[in-house]
């Protein structure tokens, strides 16, 4: 055995002895499922309700951590409680069963196929080590040894095809059975709990492999302009045991670390001119209509939660439960920014939230065509929200500077310049298009800027200087927009556009 396949055959050896105590595991208290799990955004609670009668076992996986054990008692009084760690062999989790008795099959095939080359090669040694006494046994064999030893070495190639092909099937389940095991699935958590008679006893404990986190997914039908925004939990947790019956989603979590906020100074500095795309790359937001959700929804002074029923598996593999859905008035929308892409963007405002939505990747779609995914932000109850869709390549803007001229007068220089856009729209129907651009801002009052655009736009922020034309454009139309720009400086100085 070479050091470079020891911990492949380690491994091998271990989900081998998981197989082969599947028949004959130890006996024990067997592990229950949890009746109520609280999932966090890292960590989770699972709660087990149990019978008791004077003195009880309970086992669960070694995942959870001992020292986070809550035990309380119904109907009887609580006597005692001993935990000590436990070897359950051959155990796998019940959602992995069906993967290993695939792999307990496969490895009998495996045996039987080995079993029958060893026997074939074995016969060819024979056949090798077997001489004719005499040059005449030698001549009368030779044609019957011949085609039986053919047919030997054929039946061994076909052996060795069949064992390498097996051989790598049971390798692949064997990796995937591995990623679906806890670190020590064998180590267990005994409880020994005393009670003064019969009654119920409530365990909780915590498992740190687990998490949940929201996504959603949002659909457009451009024609009505509705929006139905569907809100899901995903879910995974690895304890070892299938979760299966109520699921409550927190948003806080008890592992948090909490302290008062310090404020800090409020300092003010000279203002920098800020980039245009700061929409573009942030454009991933959501609103809210009439919900109808999956899950119970509530909202406390610390905690965001979703309760809902749905079966998790312990072997990590994620799971999407239904959160809510939301059927949204929305107004359809193009925006165009030439100054970062020639293509304009498709936008959807909807009405305000009737609930808060938490953050999370949202997949797009356009009249049921799938468009990408965006990211959508924490946003509040009563909220307005713009989602984007994509690109709509039937809407173009170029964008074209002005050569700039200089001149100068009493000891000022004066920059003329400014730019044009051509916006168009290539498609068979009407569109409602919003044109973005900028006008330079000062950054010092020695230099003065004035902007002539054409037409005027409908809106101008005089924080950013973006401003904003809103145009209808029949089909196949084409509009052109004008921005002249006169920048006054004093002599002895140079402009940097930044």
């Amino acid at each position: 055995m070479t050091p470079r396949n020891g911990p492949r055959t380690r491994r091998c050896a271990l989900l081998a002895a998981l197989l082969l105590g599947l028949a004959a595991a130890p006996a024990g208290a067997a592990a229950p499922s949890p009746e109520e799990a609280h999932l966090y955004p890292r960590g989770a609670q699972a709660v087990f309700r149990i019978p008791v009668t004077g003195e009880t076992t309970l086992e669960i996986p070694g995942t959870f951590d001992p020292a986070t054990l809550e035990v309380s008692v119904e109907g009887t009084s609580l006597l005692g409680l001993e935990t000590q760690p436990v070897r359950r062999g051959g155990w796998v989790p019940p959602s992995a069963s069906e993967l290993a008795a695939r792999i307990g099959a496969l490895s009998g095939r495996l045996t039987g196929v080995e079993a029958r080359l060893a026997a074939k090669l074995q016969s060819r040694r024979d056949y090798e080590s077997c001489r004719p006494a005499t040059a005449r046994e030698l001549a009368a064999r030779l044609a019957s040894r011949e085609a039986a030893r053919t047919r030997l070495e054929t039946e061994i190639r076909a052996l060795e095809g069949q064992r390498d092909a097996l051989g790598r099937d049971l390798r692949f389940l064997q990796d995937q059975l591995q990623a679906q095991l806890p670190p020590d699935p064998e180590r267990f958590l005994q409880i020994r709990l005393r009670t003064s008679g019969r009654g119920t006893a409530r365990v909780a404990g915590t498992v740190q492999d687990a998490s949940w986190r929201p996504a959603y997914r949002a659909s457009v039908d451009t024609a009505t302009g509705k929006v139905r925004l569907e809100e899901f939990l995903e879910v995974r947790q690895k304890s070892g045991l299938d979760w299966k019956g109520t699921l409550v989603c927190h948003t806080a979590s008890p592992s948090d670390r909490h302290g008062l906020p310090d404020l800090n100074p409020w300092v003010v500095d000279l203002a920098r001119p800020e980039r245009l795309d700061r929409g573009m790359a942030k454009m991933a937001l959501y609103a809210g209509g009439a919900p109808a959700p999956e899950a119970n929804f509530a909202l406390s002074e610390t905690d965001l939660s979703f309760r809902t029923q749905g079966l998790v598996p312990g072997t990590g593999n994620p799971v999407q439960l239904a959160g809510g859905t939301f059927d949204l008035a929305g107004n359809v929308e193009v925006r165009a920014v030439p100054a970062l892409d020639r293509e304009a963007w498709m936008t959807v405002r909807t009405s305000p939230l009737p609930r808060p939505l938490l953050g999370g990747e949202t997949s797009l779609s356009v009249n049921g065509l799938p468009t990408g995914k965006a990211s959508l932000p924490p946003t509040a109850k009563g909220e307005e929200l713009t989602l984007p869709f994509g690109r709509v390549p039937g809407v173009t803007a170029d964008r074209r500077e002005e050569i700039p001229r200089t001149s100068r007068s009493g000891g000022t220089w004066t920059w003329t310049g400014g730019y044009s856009l051509r916006v168009r729209n290539s498609l068979d129907k009407p569109m409602d298009v919003t044109v973005e651009d900028r006008i330079p801002r000062s950054a010092t009052d020695r230099i003065r800027v004035e902007a002539t655009p054409s037409p005027k736009p409908d809106d101008t922020d005089g924080r950013t200087g973006v401003v904003t034309w809103k145009l209808r454009l029949a089909p196949g139309e084409e509009r052109v927009l004008k921005m002249e720009l006169l920048l006054r400086h004093p002599e002895n100085t140079e402009l940097a556009f930044r």
